[in-house]
C-alpha cells in the first residue's frame, strides 16, 4: 500500500510537494480507511482513496503523471531497447534555475509488514541518484545507495546485514537506467519484489482512453470471470445492458476493435473481435449491437471497471484523471463506496483521482484527510496542500465552502466576456462570472 508520493522539478511542480494517503486519528468513515501492515506504523490507518481538486491547469494531472512516469521508468530503464533514450521527465520551466536541477521522486509505501522509502532523483540524460531505505521495525535500514558522477560513474552503498549485493548487476547499470530496474530484470530477490510493486500501479487519463478500451476488450476476452462481473454491473447501473460479448468480425476499421492475427490466415487477412452489448426489445428478445452505439457515459464507466476490477481483487494503486468524465455524480459515488466496502484483510488496492465533481465534497463520502487542493502561485508552481489544513468543522458544508474560495484551488473569473460585450438592454450591470477567497 502506498502511503505518501513526493515530486519536485516536474512540470509545474517546483518545490518539493507531497501527498500522504496516511488517515487522521478519528472515527468518522473508518470505512474509508484500512490499518498499516507495518510494525514501523503500528496502530496508524492509511486511506483507502483521495481526490485531487483544483482549477484547470493547476497541476493535478501532473501529479499523477509523476507518479507514473516513476513506473514507467522502473518498467523500462534496464531494457536494451532504450539504452539511447532520454529519461520521460521534464523540470519546471518557468524558472531558469530550476530548469538545470534534476526531477526528484520520493515512494514511501508498505510490502510484507515493511515500510519502505524509494528515492530517486535524475535529469533527461541520466540518473544523478537513487536510494531504497527499509523500516522493519522504528529505526531506518538503508538497503542500497548510488550516486552517478557526471562521467556517468556510479559509487555505492550497500548494507551488510540486509541487503544481498550482486556486483554483476553494478556493472550492468547503465548511467540512464535504474539499479532497482536492472536488479528486477535479473531476479534479484528484493528488487523483484519492489519492482513488482509498482507494476501494479495503473494510470487512467482521458486523453488515453481508446488505449484503455482496447485493453479493456483484451481483458473480457482473456478473463471469463471479470467479464461476467463486468456485465453484472452494467445492469445494476440501470445502462440497458443485459449482456456483453465479443464477436468475431473481419472490419478491422470499426471502433473498439481489438486485432487478433491468425495462425493459420494469410499474412493480408485479419481476425477481430469487437465488443458488443445486449438489449432487450419490448417483446423480450435480445438485440445486440457495437459498444460504440453506446453513449460515452456506459464507455467511460465499462473502462473504469477494469480498473476497479483489479482494486478489489488484486490490489494495488489506480491513478485516475477526471474520474468524473461523463459519469452521473451519483454513479461516482456509489463506484467510491465499493472501495470503501471493502473489508480489511482482502486486497488492499488504493485510488487516486482527480476531479471537479464537488458534489463528493460532502463529509458524508469523503474524510477531511481524503481531499487534496492544488493551486499554482502567482509564478506558476503548483502547490499542494491537505483539507485538513483548513480544519473544517464536523458537518461543515465542504462543497459551498470550496466554490465560495474558502479553501482556495478554485479558478479566479474576471471580466469574464466577449472583447467589447455590453451589458443587456435594460440591465444596468456588467456581467462578470467571479469568485474570490473568503
Amino acid at each position: 500500500m502506498l502511503l505518501s508520493f513526493s515530486v519536485e522539478n516536474f512540470y509545474s511542480y517546483r518545490e518539493r510537494q507531497t501527498l500522504s494517503l496516511l488517515a487522521e486519528d478519528r472515527e468518522n468513515l473508518i470505512e474509508n480507511t484500512t490499518p498499516i501492515d507495518a510494525m514501523a506504523l503500528r496502530g496508524h490507518r492509511v486511506v483507502k482513496f483521495a481526490g485531487i481538486y483544483g482549477a484547470n491547469a493547476s497541476g493535478k494531472t501532473n501529479f499523477l503523471l509523476a507518479f507514473h512516469r516513476l513506473t514507467e521508468i522502473i518498467a523500462n530503464s534496464a531494457k536494451e531497447s532504450t539504452a539511447a533514450d532520454q529519461l520521460p521527465v521534464t523540470a519546471f520551466q518557468l524558472d531558469d534555475a530550476w530548469a538545470k536541477r534534476p526531477t526528484q521522486f520520493s515512494a514511501t509505501f508498505v510490502i510484507d509488514n515493511v515500510v519502505y522509502v524509494y528515492d530517486v532523483s535524475l535529469t533527461k540524460d541520466r540518473i544523478h541518484s537513487e536510494e531504497l531505505t527499509a523500516f522493519s521495525k522504528t529505526h531506518p535500514q538503508r538497503l542500497f545507495s548510488r550516486r552517478v558522477n557526471s562521467d556517468g560513474k556510479s559509487q555505492w552503498h550497500f548494507s551488510r546485514t540486509h541487503f544481498r549485493r550482486d556486483k554483476a548487476l553494478e556493472s550492468r547499470t547503465r548511467h540512464n537506467s535504474l539499479y532497482l530496474s536492472v536488479g528486477a530484470l535479473f531476479n534479484h530477490p528484493q528488487l523483484a519484489m519492489i519492482s513488482e510493486y509498482f507494476s501494479r500501479c495503473s494510470f487512467r487519463a482521458p486523453q488515453f482512453a481508446r488505449a484503455d478500451f482496447i485493453k479493456l476488450t483484451s481483458r473480457c476476452d482473456s478473463d471469463t470471470k471479470f467479464h461476467r462481473w463486468a456485465a453484472e454491473m452494467l445492469s445494476v447501473a440501470h445502462t440497458g445492458i443485459a449482456a456483453l460479448r465479443l464477436a468475431e468480425t473481419h472490419d478491422a476499421q470499426g471502433e473498439h476493435v481489438r486485432s487478433v492475427r491468425s495462425e493459420t490466415a494469410k499474412a493480408h487477412f485479419r481476425h477481430v473481435k469487437e465488443m458488443q452489448v445486449a438489449h432487450l426489445k419490448a417483446d423480450g428478445q435480445t438485440v445486440w449491437w457495437p459498444i460504440g452505439w453506446e453513449s460515452e457515459g456506459t464507455r467511460q464507466l465499462l473502462s473504469l471497471l477494469r480498473s476497479w476490477y483489479d482494486i478489489l481483487s488484486q490490489g494495488g494503486l489506480v491513478l485516475v484523471d477526471e474520474i468524473e468524465a461523463s459519469l452521473h455524480p451519483l454513479l461516482c459515488r456509489r463506484l467510491l463506496t465499493m472501495l470503501a466496502e471493502t473489508r480489511p484483510g482482502e486486497h488492499q488496492g488504493q485510488l487516486i483521482f482527480t476531479t471537479h465533481d464537488t458534489t463528493l465534497l460532502d463529509q458524508s463520502i469523503l474524510r477531511r484527510d481524503q481531499i487534496i487542493l492544488a493551486e499554482k502561485s502567482s509564478d506558476g508552481a503548483t502547490q499542494l496542500v491537505s483539507l485538513l489544513d483548513y480544519t473544517p468543522r464536523a458537518g461543515e458544508a465542504l462543497q459551498k465552502g470550496y466554490l465560495s474560495g474558502r479553501y482556495g484551488a478554485v479558478p479566479l473569473l474576471t471580466e469574464f466576456k466577449l472583447h467589447g460585450q455590453k451589458p443587456a438592454k435594460g440591465n444596468s450591470k456588467k456581467i462578470t462570472l467571479s469568485s474570490s477567497k473568503g
